[in-house]
């Protein structure tokens, strides 16, 4: 029978070396994320330790209400869906993290909420027409603007402070800036889109989101993952274990379900 490891033998056994016996097993990163198991940009598997690509999935004696995971759920060419995280913050203490790919990442927003007249926004991540990320966060649009966005796959962390500081990690590399007011807390994040208080705009298409997160004042409160019911696709809230379908038109395209890999690693003796 397949065990599920902490990434922490594997690093354990990566920097001791020797005396090892071989066990089976999954790791999982910060992301929820076994590996990307392809060095191209577009990868081809993912696999959750988590996960299994099967129907009757349980967590503990409580029934999964999705029949699996799956790598991503992604929108259209055309656009129109949008997914609600149903959070509203309560602090400057903000930290966003994403996992996502793009083909269309021109004069789009891939996930924010702002209101139009007083452009107070919760933290926003927007590409403009000549293929530039822009942070936008509270009263300052563009806190953080012009870093270069191309098609690609892409790691990203947005996180904020009580003293107006925000930092935008971009694939590895953090670009700072500052921001004025508070982070806005009457709509909650959308992704694949901007929401207003009276729209939703600037639709992302043909996105893929692999993962999100949200942390309020340095808790967890929200820890997307995809998955599928049936053929529909949807985001699990893996904090309040809850489903979090398309509020736009059409259907998400759903991408393949998660594969368990059996891998062989090398744990130090008496460590498993």
């Amino acid at each position: 029978m397949v065990r599920l490891y902490a990434i922490l033998g594997a690093v354990l056994a990566i920097l001791e070396g020797g005396g090892m016996n071989t066990r089976k097993g999954f790791i999982r990163d910060g992301f929820g994320l076994v590996a990307i198991l392809s060095s191209q940009t577009a990868p081809a598997i993912l696999v959750r330790s988590m996960a299994a690509a099967r129907n009757g999935i349980v967590m503990g004696r409580k029934r999964l209400p999705y029949d699996a995971e799956v790598e991503y759920i992604e929108s259209t060419s055309g656009g129109g869906q949008w997914i609600d995280t149903n959070y509203l913050f309560t602090s400057n203490n903000t930290k966003v993290e994403a996992l996502f790919y793009s083909t269309q990442i021109t004069g789009q927003v891939l996930f924010g909420a702002e209101v139009s007249t007083q452009r107070t926004l919760t933290p926003l991540l927007y590409v403009d027409g000549n293929n530039k990320f822009s942070v936008f966060i509270a009263r300052s649009p563009r806190a953080i603007n012009k870093v270069d966005a191309t098609a690609g796959l892409y790691s990203v962390t947005i996180e904020s402070n009580s003293t107006g500081q925000v930092d935008f990690n971009y694939n590895g590399t953090v670009y700072s800036g500052t921001f004025t007011g508070d982070v806005y807390r009457d709509l909650p994040i959308s992704l694949f889109a901007e929401r207003f208080p009276t729209k939703i705009d600037y639709y992302s298409k043909n996105l893929k989101f692999y993962s999100f997160k949200i942390w309020d004042n340095g808790v967890l409160v929200r820890d997307f993952i995809p998955v599928r019911k049936g053929g529909v696709g949807y985001m699990y809230d893996r904090v309040s274990r809850r489903l979090f379908g398309n509020q736009g038109s059409g259907n998400f395209v759903v991408g393949p379900d998660i594969v368990e890999v059996e891998t062989s690693i090398q744990y130090p003796q008496g460590l498993m």
